[in-house]
């Protein structure tokens, strides 16, 4: 999908390349400015090559990602009109919260545009309503009062209990008050609330607890340059006294009550939709929702070592491996789904992997009433 518009004598490209990630590209006199998700803005300096019937083309962008270079040539970005955008958005995406849209989108540089909102309702009408994970985000923002409204168990973390609710990253958003709520409804008293994040991000997961009434345990960690090696670390699970936990992520979703059948597990997530373990058949585990017994996770780790594979993969062939992993993919199917669609499931991870667009707002409003 790549899109062209104009504004405030800029124009700015949206172009979407196959088997890579978005980009949000920024012409200026003949320069290009590609911002990229969780990199550095890069120049790159570009030669329009004509201009025919409104059509820019392109030819041969080199973009520098990872010390590579991906050639994009012969790229057409059709001028899109600007008339009645501004007018007809107030009816399509009423209350739409701008400082939220340039919080939860790394691709928008917020200092520049967080005031701007001329150019934040293009960019969202174009852009920003097509990428999965930011529109899941923007619809939880959208149903923020029925999700605020909804009456949770009031946890109070302590010794005592066996079972947390675990997050872990260093970064803060203010989406995970909505998902707070919403796995802190799946479970009941007995379940503590641990998170793993950095010093400066401490207060704004502590202010999301108060206002939910709530007291769970906050643990410091530096930076996380590397998610998987972390969780591939038998210290990271020493440091979690409780004997199960429940984790979840800011691309996952809670839609109903957890199952005590669960417990019966070492471990489970979402099924795969290919095996991408070196176990044959095994298409059980992917991690983002996922639910661990915590003392089985630090045996592995400590046992196989040197690992470079994503934490999940990881976790699953090695329990495989030494017969500890007792999921069935009839308990995956009930616990949680991401890229295979389940009605039933009672968590998801990316659930717009397997739900379109077009009907991802209806089901996760259904979800929450």
């Amino acid at each position: 999908m790549n899109n062209f518009f104009f504004i405030n004598d800029m124009y700015y490209i949206y172009i979407y390349t196959y088997g890579y990630s978005k980009y949000n590209i920024k012409i200026d006199n003949d320069v290009i400015y590609l911002n990229t998700y969780n990199k550095k803005q890069h120049n790159i300096t570009i030669k329009f090559i004509n201009i025919i019937d409104n059509t820019y083309c392109i030819k041969n962008i080199m973009i520098g990602m990872y010390d590579k270079s991906i050639n994009i040539s012969d790229i057409h970005c059709n001028e899109i009109s600007n008339d009645n955008i501004i007018d007809i958005f107030p009816q399509l995406y009423p209350n739409f919260d701008f400082a939220y849209y340039c919080e939860n989108n790394k691709l928008l540089n917020g200092i520049l545009y967080h005031n701007n909102n001329t150019f934040l309702k293009y960019h969202w009408y174009y852009c920003g309503r097509y990428n999965l994970q930011i529109y899941f985000k923007y619809l939880l923002h959208k149903y923020k009062d029925i999700i605020l409204k909804i009456k949770i168990p009031l946890l109070r973390w302590t010794e005592n209990n066996i079972n947390t609710l675990l997050f872990v990253d260093d970064r803060y958003d203010s989406s995970f008050i909505y998902l707070l709520i919403l796995f802190v409804y799946s479970v009941n008293i007995t379940w503590n609330i641990t998170i793993f994040t950095t010093h400066e991000n401490k207060a704004f997961y502590e202010n999301d607890f108060k206002r939910c009434n709530l007291t769970g345990k906050i643990i410091i960690i530096d930076k996380i340059r590397n998610y998987s090696k972390l969780l591939r670390d038998e210290t990271f699970w020493r440091s979690i006294r409780e004997e199960n936990c429940l984790l979840f992520q800011y691309d996952s979703f809670a839609m109903g009550k957890f199952d005590d059948v669960f417990f019966n597990y070492n471990y489970i997530g979402a099924k795969w939709d290919h095996s991408p373990t070196n176990i044959k058949g095994n298409y059980i585990g992917n991690g983002g929702t996922s639910f661990r017994k915590v003392r089985i996770m630090e045996s592995i780790c400590k046992k196989y070592k040197n690992s470079n594979r994503s934490e999940d993969i990881f976790f699953s062939e090695k329990l495989a491996l030494d017969g500890l992993h007792n999921c069935t993919e009839e308990i995956a199917d009930k616990f949680s789904f991401e890229n295979i669609y389940n009605e039933n499931s009672i968590y998801g991870h990316q659930i717009y992997n397997s739900i379109g667009l077009d009907k991802l707002d209806e089901f996760i409003r259904n979800k929450i009433v």
